[in-house]
C-alpha cells in the first residue's frame, strides 16, 4: 500500500505512536529554517483531535524524518528532507486531497527551506495572497467617542478570557461573528 523510495523507506499513515516524533520533527524543521521551533505539540494534538481529521489516512510518515498531513481544509503540512521523499508524500496528500473532494492544497512555506521551495517550484503552486488591511488617518485631536446607552468600553483583563472564550465558540459553532459583549453592560 505505501509507495516504496529509493531507500526503500515505506509511506505509511501515522498513528498515536508517532506523535511524539511528529512534534519533534516539525520543530527541527522549523528551527532549521527560521531558527525558532514555532510549533507546539498542543496545536498539533488539536489538528490531530478534529473529528473531521482521520489519524492514518490525512497523515502519512516516511521513516522518522519525513511527514505530511492534508487538513480536513486543505492544509498541507509537509517536513522532508530531500525533494524525492516530500514529491512521495505530495502524491499522498494530493490523492487524499481528491478523495475528500478538495479543489486546492495550501501550503505555507518556511522561508529558507529548501525543499519547501523546490516542491513549490515543480509542482506548480501559485502564490496566493490574502490580505485585509484598513486604516485611518489621525487627526492631532481625535474626537471621543459617543457609545449608545448602557454601553461601556475597558481594557481586556485575565478574567474577561474564559467568558470571551465561551462566547467566541458558542458563535463559532452558530456560525455567527466571534463577537462578545459583557452581561453587565460595562464592556
Amino acid at each position: 500500500m505505501g509507495a516504496l523510495l529509493e531507500r526503500s523507506e515505506p509511506v505509511r499513515g501515522a498513528t498515536w505512536d508517532d506523535f511524539d516524533g511528529v512534534v519533534e520533527l516539525l520543530m527541527r524543521q522549523n528551527r532549521a529554517a527560521s531558527g525558532v521551533a514555532a510549533v507546539r505539540e498542543e496545536f498539533v494534538r488539536a489538528d490531530w483531535e478534529l473529528p473531521s481529521f482521520e489519524l492514518g489516512r490525512d497523515n502519512w510518515l516516511c521513516g522518522s524524518a519525513a511527514y505530511a498531513a492534508v487538513s480536513p481544509g486543505g492544509e498541507l503540512t509537509l517536513a522532508a528532507p530531500d525533494g524525492t521523499t516530500a514529491d512521495v508524500l505530495l502524491e499522498r496528500a494530493i490523492a487524499r486531497g481528491r478523495e475528500r473532494g478538495l479543489r486546492k492544497l495550501e501550503l505555507r512555506p518556511l522561508a529558507g527551506d529548501e525543499v519547501h521551495s523546490a516542491l513549490l517550484d515543480r509542482h506548480g503552486f501559485l502564490l496566493q495572497t490574502d490580505v485585509l488591511a484598513m486604516g485611518r488617518a489621525l487627526s492631532a485631536s481625535e474626537q471621543q467617542p459617543e457609545w449608545p446607552a448602557g454601553i461601556g468600553v475597558r481594557t481586556f483583563e485575565s478574567a474577561d478570557s474564559p467568558a470571551c472564550t465561551r462566547c467566541s465558540i458558542r458563535r463559532m459553532v452558530a456560525g455567527t461573528a466571534p463577537t462578545c459583549r459583557s452581561r453587565t453592560g460595562t464592556g
